[in-house]
């Protein structure tokens, strides 16, 4: 028998019994050189796909250029100013915060782990003053009224979070004690061990830390996300490098750079929001590249967990922890406040162990859906007139027990009128949802998206999948869907 004539099997019999045949004469199959395991029991998945498929329409458009926006700046003239830099002996640390409990924390570990701090300067609500001034320290605190520094914003209240922090980053300029150069965090970015100023200025140059490719951002679901996207095409239209450098660790900044910075795009933050971190280092990377040296970032618990995106670039060391409270009273360190450095990293390699069994096999040759022929090439759903069409899902899935495993995926919408759109999928008729689409209304839009399916609950064994797309909550084939995906877990 040869990997074809499964495909002109004429038979009802189930994958499972068509698999339990399979592994009984793989045997036999490995003694004939002609013929391929491989493609023999992706034949046999395909059958059944193919087989299952009763009406799909496969007028499915093409993909389009995303066309980058025309932000109207002035050409970037060549710099004829160079600047150098000095390692100071103390450093300003510069927060905005808004929440105690964090800072409180972060501040004593701070105190605890660098001796170079020279004060904190905690910009804050004007009804949160009085408690921040009452924060101990070894160190001088200058707690700062935010409205203060925002006196020309009116709008600042209504805006997005990540437009907030755009403005009150650009509005610390505005402080006459900032110092020329300075550490910029957030109230939760929390050292883990001793930390010297070689970590910022070695060698006559600033160091700082990247933790991922914003051309390879897809998800929508948040402020941060849309900022991390109007950053990707703000970047592509200066024709900079566009890494992205929230790294949620502490960096330090050049007042003099910050301040080029804040001068060309402050005026943006009435249209769009945008990431400050990445805005200010890949303007003064590609102004500047004799005064910056680039590094993978070093921050444990960032993400907090590891199905919320794939880690591009792994710390091979961890300086600092981004410290979230849910890890430690339900998540992956719960009740540990007393674990130790190795302990905390052990815990959470423990964790991310199942992700990365899932980037290996997606790796290997054996389950790469790398034919064509194993892969829905089109889906489309439709709701009404509103459609949505998801590109190359694979047919054929293979994961660990325990793990979620997240597939990147192209697709288009178009003629959009609901207000919430989400890949769904049924696990032997079991409903769950996999992830959210973007889809602006009225225009048609392309895009990446990561479909997720959640196996942590789900015992080995094979599985029917059928995919689906909600609008505002109303599944495109009711129950009924012709895209079948074959699941393995082990």
């Amino acid at each position: 028998m040869n990997s074809s004539g499964i495909n002109a099997l004429q038979t009802p019999l189930q994958f499972r019994v068509l698999y339990r045949l399979y592994r009984k004469i793989d045997p036999i199959l490995k003694k004939i050189p002609f013929l391929n395991e491989e493609k023999l029991f992706l034949s046999i998945v395909q059958w059944e796909v193919e087989n299952h498929k009763s009406h799909i329409d496969t007028s499915c458009k093409k993909l389009e250029d995303l066309k980058v926006r025309d932000f109207k700046l002035d050409r970037l003239e060549e710099k004829k100013e160079r600047y150098t830099i000095s390692t100071p002996s103390k450093l300003q640390f510069v927060f905005i915060s808004i929440d105690i409990d964090n800072i409180i924390g972060t501040i004593d570990a701070i105190d605890r782990y660098i001796d170079f701090v020279d004060s904190y300067i905690i910009v804050t609500r004007a009804d949160m003053v009085d408690s921040f001034n009452s924060i101990e320290s070894i160190h001088e605190i200058v707690v700062i009224d935010e409205s203060s520094i925002l006196e020309d914003i009116n709008n600042f209240k209504d805006m997005d979070h990540q437009s907030k922090n755009w403005i009150l980053r650009a509005s610390l300029l505005k402080i006459k004690i900032l110092q020329e150069q300075f550490v910029m965090l957030d109230d939760d970015n929390r050292p883990l061990r001793d930390i010297s100023i070689e970590h910022y200025i070695e060698d006559g140059k600033y160091q700082c830390y990247y933790y991922y490719d914003l051309d390879r951002w897809y998800s929508y679901s948040t402020e941060y996300d849309l900022g991390q996207h109007n950053t990707r095409e703000l970047l592509s239209y200066e024709g900079f490098e566009r890494l992205s450098y929230s790294s949620h660790k502490p960096q330090i900044i050049d007042k003099r750079i910050f301040q080029e910075v804040v001068d060309r795009y402050y005026h943006l933050a009435e249209t769009i929001a945008i990431d400050e971190w990445s805005i200010y280092f890949n303007y003064a990377t590609y102004r500047y590249p004799e005064l910056f040296e680039k590094r993978v970032f070093d921050v444990l618990n960032w993400p907090d967990h590891p199905s919320r995106w794939e880690l591009v670039y792994e710390p091979k060391e961890y300086n600092f922890e981004n410290y979230y409270p849910h890890v430690y009273k339900t998540g992956i360190f719960a009740n540990g406040e007393n674990l130790t450095l190795d302990e905390k990293i052990a815990l959470k390699q423990k964790e991310y162990e199942p992700y990365r069994k899932v980037l290996m096999l997606a790796k290997d040759a054996k389950f790469s859906n790398r034919y064509d022929k194993f892969r829905h090439h089109c889906m489309k759903f439709v709701h009404n007139k509103e459609k949505i069409y998801i590109y190359n899902m694979p047919t054929y899935l293979h994961a660990p027990q325990g793990s979620i495993v997240k597939i990147l995926l192209d697709y288009k919408s178009s003629d959009i009128l609901s207000d919430d759109i989400k890949m769904t999928y049924r696990i032997n008729g079991d409903f769950w949802l996999s992830a959210a689409i973007h889809a602006p209304k009225s225009i048609d839009f392309r895009g990446k998206v990561y479909v997720m399916i959640h196996l942590v609950d789900v015992p080995s064994g094979f599985y029917n999948l059928l995919m689906d797309i909600t609008f505002d909550g109303i599944e495109s084939y009711g129950g009924n869907s012709p895209y079948l995906v074959k699941l393995s877990v082990k």
